[in-house]
């Protein structure tokens, strides 16, 4: 009788506000008369009132866009406005990101014709399937602009010295209420998807402090690197005036700079260190060439492997390279050793080299929670709580497995007859090179899991000549010569013992 009620109740509201003339012309499904919940869900629906104007915008924005007002400090050092009037909810668009005014902006070099596609977006776009693309867009859900931020850089800026000229955009949820959370996103450039995007408090002060961090990060960044730019900017302008150097030829004196940085000898520059393996791949140069064109990334690298004097011709060459916003570091390190000293056996192609990922960030939970934990939970990956999202966007397309990954595969599976030799050995390269792990009593805790389940099986579908080679590369990547010597002394095999000897030397 109660849910009769309620029904007439909500019949006579459609039929006084027009929505519906007549019974027989009622389209509701009769499943609302059954379900009690689905009652309360149609009348939030039907007085929710979606937000065109500042006159419909919940209480808590209104607040904020007066005290924005009355703060000038946001207007004139961080270029906060909000919008005098709002426009229709929208829908992230990577059909409509990826391209720029209409203009064509990229040179096809094969075809020699032209496209109006944004190299940035391709790139990023070009290893994620259609329902990880949605994913990137909260599922298509609708978010309201209600002002722009501060200038941030952009990818093909140099790290340390330019313009700022990629305008941060402050967005809030299209379904928000009076009695939600006062929350907005700062989406940091066009390039950033809403899952990407920052929440913060709705608050002047929160944005305050916000775009104070930014700044922060940027200053210490440049600072520390300004001197050496400089120096070679000024080198370039002497040369300017005798010779009147292009700017292609000016980027080729730069690149020659750069390819003799030893990056070996590099500073540490951040607290925290974090390494994924990305995949198999047929050289260094194709991850090179991607991060180039990554909106996340400097396109200017701080190393190439592929051409740097202090790479060449080693087992193992790496790559630098700087992010856009957090300016965290990412070192790509191609494993040209552990290609030739294990196994071929494996699902990806025994010509390929193993490439991982080493991720240098600071200590700033402003540019990262809860992105990490959001992601975590999508793609089943374990991303600490506070590595950058410019970090993590970086590295979305590939495979993104660490320790952890590699342990649920190798020491915790199940069926051990199907772990791979080569997950053993990126199993040992991807411990944490911070913390516990280094202490000689842990690392070799780790060590003892691998060779106890590995080294002595018999019933595997590999030869234990196999396996015994992985673990030996295990060892050696711990820095456990003692072990690998006694696994020397035992080994019996010569093929194997090869193997040991050179990870002796």
């Amino acid at each position: 009788r109660n849910q009769l009620k309620n029904w007439r109740t909500i019949r006579n509201i459609l039929n006084k506000s027009h929505t519906i003339k007549c019974r027989s012309n009622c389209s509701l499904n009769p499943v609302l008369l059954h379900n009690p919940i689905n009652h309360t869900e149609f009348v939030t629906r039907l007085y929710s009132k979606p937000i065109t104007s500042w006159e419909d915008s919940p209480s808590w924005l209104v607040t904020l866009k007066d005290k924005i007002a009355d703060y000038k400090t946001l207007k004139n050092q961080y270029d906060v406005q909000l919008y005098d009037t709002l426009g229709e909810p929208e829908v992230f668009d990577w059909d409509k990101i990826r391209k720029v005014d209409g203009k064509l902006i990229v040179r096809d070099s094969e075809s020699m014709g032209q496209t109006d596609e944004d190299p940035a977006v391709v790139s990023f776009l070009r290893n994620l399937t259609a329902p990880e693309q949605r994913k990137l867009t909260m599922n298509k859900r609708k978010f309201i602009a209600i002002g722009t931020g501060m200038f941030c850089a952009d990818y093909r800026d140099s790290p340390y010295y330019f313009t700022a000229s990629s305008e941060s955009k402050l967005w809030i949820d299209a379904e928000t209420t009076d009695n939600a959370t006062p929350k907005i996103y700062v989406q940091l450039s066009r390039y950033v998807p809403p899952l990407f995007w920052l929440p913060i408090k709705a608050s002047h002060m929160t944005l305050h402090r916000f775009y104070q961090d930014l700044i922060k990060v940027e200053t210490i960044s440049r600072n520390k690197h300004m001197q050496t730019y400089d120096d070679f900017m000024q080198q370039i302008e002497i040369s300017d005036e005798k010779t009147k150097i292009t700017p292609k030829e000016q980027q080729g004196m730069l690149m020659r700079v750069i390819n003799e940085v030893n990056p070996y000898e590099a500073e540490r520059e951040y607290p925290h260190n974090y390494s994924v393996y990305l995949g198999n791949f047929d050289g260094l140069s194709t991850l090179e060439t991607a991060f180039m064109n990554s909106p996340y990334i400097f396109n200017t690298p701080m190393c190439l492997g592929t051409t740097n004097i202090h790479t060449k011709n080693v087992a193992r060459p790496i790559a630098r390279f700087r992010t856009v916003y957090s300016r965290s570091i990412i070192t790509l390190e191609a494993r040209y050793d552990l290609k030739n000293l294990l196994a071929a056996e494996y699902a990806d192609s025994s010509w390929d080299v193993p490439i991982f990922a080493h991720i240098e960030y600071p200590e700033n939970e402003r540019f990262s929670s809860p992105i990490p934990q959001r992601i975590n939970k999508m793609y089943e990956t374990h991303f600490p709580k506070n590595v950058p999202f410019d970090a993590i966007a970086s590295i979305l397309g590939y495979k993104k497995h660490d320790h952890l990954h590699m342990a649920a595969n190798v020491v915790d599976r199940k069926d051990k007859k199907k772990v791979a030799p080569q997950s053993i050995a990126y199993y040992a390269a991807l411990l944490p090179k911070d913390g516990p792990i280094e202490q000689a009593s842990t690392k070799k805790s780790y060590f003892e899991n691998i060779y106890n389940v590995f080294y002595s099986m018999e019933d595997s579908i590999y030869s234990s000549s196999e396996l015994r080679t992985a673990v030996a590369v295990a060892a050696a990547e711990l820095k456990l010569d003692d072990e690998v010597q006694k696994m020397h002394d035992n080994e019996s095999v010569d093929s194997v013992k090869i193997v040991m000897s050179k990870l002796l030397k």
